[in-house]
């Protein structure tokens, strides 16, 4: 029983997307795939925990292959090509060479395609999304029987700590439900998600042949630069999975790296996305095992860390101007938290804002979107794009702000929204997770700021964004203009408003928040 509770709690949160017996059954074999795809494919599966990958092919009921090379009739074949031009699952062969910068992001693209289909294929996607599940016992009681209040009572699970919560029930009884939550991690908790199962709804499992267009020309110059990366989980872990592998096959110059994070615990459930840590990272804080698989990945490379991007890295406006309100508050510091942490580990305040105002490219992987418009100002102050994705259960988006900002599509309100959409326990609102839409998005982010590094202002690509249920995906290449400039007036009138004007650089209407990562 003990190995299929670790095995749940690693699958917490993927669980409320896909029916994990059958992703652990799925018999995959693979045939002629360059070892870039093939060691991503077998990432991916890992963390997706595929029971075996891959399996010979007298045994596979999916057969992942280059395109153009013969595979047995009888199996369900997913062909598949990638190159400078693009990633393409409909059997057409790209004669376009990739660059070695950029292939280790491109072949996780492929790969996280291909696997997508098969899970569709094979029936693996539960036909709703459930973001929590929860296990409680609930007591009706007729308060009016007894002496004095309901609160008097104590009611327990012999053997099971749980939470009490007590609640009208509106039939014109009077009566009450008394609710006993068990905690997530109990066994009995664990045994009974083991238990549940969810099935029905329509079909989706016909296939599909996805097809990625894009232009990725070999850069210009050798890599250099610096690199802020604003969160190290699901997406910011594939970000320097898939960036560091494309340096560390090219020549590169000096390179510096900035990672924010702000949780304070590996937890056994983000071992199945968050691809940068393993088990002997569980209990350290986010920012010191990435920058320690950095230093090991990349050992030439400069790192420094630090917790949240908080508003004093970047307020520069009078404080007399500003509304007394809560918005002129930090949200997002890290603040009273009894954390051992070296003191010469995270730099100071004084020091983020130096790097904040030299880094050669930022990018975007958070939970919520304050910290994302704080971000988009600072590449904004220095006219460059604001790289950022976002995920949520089965669907996935990456956009390069070249030529706008997260206020002028989203609203002002956008900059004040501090709602956590996560898949850690403490997010405000509980969000279900899996590798395939974390690896992809960050990939893209990956390449455009290596683009950046070599020497590029944008990347090919502005915008993707994928629908994993009926593996759709949409790629829009960029325009090739960067007027960053223009919008920072408007972002910071949003981050921290002022009580005698209103900006109107920004006129668009607000419109629904992309997907959160």
């Amino acid at each position: 029983m003990e190995g299929v509770l670790d095995m749940l709690d690693r699958f917490a949160r993927q669980r409320g997307l896909v029916d994990q017996d059958v992703v652990r059954d799925i018999r995959i074999a693979t045939d002629s795939l360059s070892k870039p795809l093939n060691e991503a494919l077998v990432t991916i599966a890992e963390q997706l925990g595929i029971g075996e990958f891959p399996c010979s092919i007298d045994e596979a009921e999916y057969i992942i292959h280059t395109s153009g090379v013969p595979v047995r009739e009888s199996k369900s074949t997913i062909p598949i090509s990638y190159g400078g031009d693009g990633v393409f699952l409909d059997g057409r062969v790209t004669e376009e060479e990739i660059h070695p910068i950029y292939e280790p992001a491109v072949a996780t693209i492929a790969a996280c395609l291909s696997l997508n289909e098969v899970l569709r294929r094979a029936g693996a996607f539960l036909p709703v999304e459930i973001p929590k599940v929860s296990v409680s016992v609930n007591v009706r009681v007729d308060e009016s029987s007894m002496l004095g209040p309901l609160k008097d009572i104590n009611m327990s699970l012999e053997g099971h700590p749980v939470s009490t919560n007590i609640r009208p029930i509106k039939d014109g009884t009077g009566h009450r439900r008394v609710m006993l939550r068990l905690n997530d991690d109990d066994p009995l908790t664990l045994e009974l998600h083991e238990r549940l199962k969810i099935s029905g709804g329509r079909d989706g499992t016909e296939p599909r042949h996805p097809v990625i267009e894009f232009n990725l020309e070999p850069p210009s110059k050798i890599p250099e630069g610096h690199v802020t990366l604003v969160g190290a989980g699901g997406l910011g872990t594939w970000v320097l999975k898939t960036m560091v592998a494309g340096l560390s096959g090219v020549e590169a110059g000096p390179l510096s790296i900035l990672v924010f994070d702000g949780d304070m615990e590996v937890e056994s459930h983000n071992l199945n996305r968050q691809v940068i840590f393993t088990e002997d990272d569980i209990g350290k804080s986010k920012v010191d095992a990435a920058s320690d698989w950095i230093q090991k990945n990349l050992p030439d490379a400069e790192i420094k860390i630090a917790y949240e991007l908080a508003n004093s890295h970047l307020e520069e406006i009078q404080l007399a101007n500003r509304v007394d309100d809560d918005s002129g508050t930090s949200f997002d510091e890290l603040g009273g938290m009894d954390v051992e942490v070296p003191a010469s580990s995270i730099i100071d305040d004084d020091e983020v804002c130096s790097i904040l105002k030299q880094t050669n490219v930022i990018l975007g992987c958070l939970d919520a979107m304050r910290p994302r418009t704080l971000a988009d100002l600072a590449a904004a102050r220095m006219d460059q794009p604001y790289i950022n994705a976002g995920v949520q259960g089965l669907e996935a988006e990456y956009r390069e702000f070249q030529d706008s900002s997260l206020v002028s599509i989203y609203g002002p309100k956008t900059a004040t929204d501090i709602t956590i959409n996560s898949c850690q326990e403490d997010g405000d609102v509980p969000v279900a997770s899996i590798v395939l839409t974390n690896a992809l998005v960050a990939s893209f982010q990956a390449i455009a700021a290596l683009q950046r590094l070599c020497g590029s202002s944008f990347s090919s690509v502005a915008s993707v964004s994928w629908r994993l249920r009926l593996n759709e995906i949409l790629c829009i290449p960029s325009k090739g203009e960067v007027a960053r400039k223009q919008y920072v007036a408007g972002l910071e009138s949003a981050l921290w408003p002022r009580s005698s004007m209103d900006d109107d650089s920004n006129p668009a209407p607000p419109q629904s928040p992309e997907v959160e990562g």
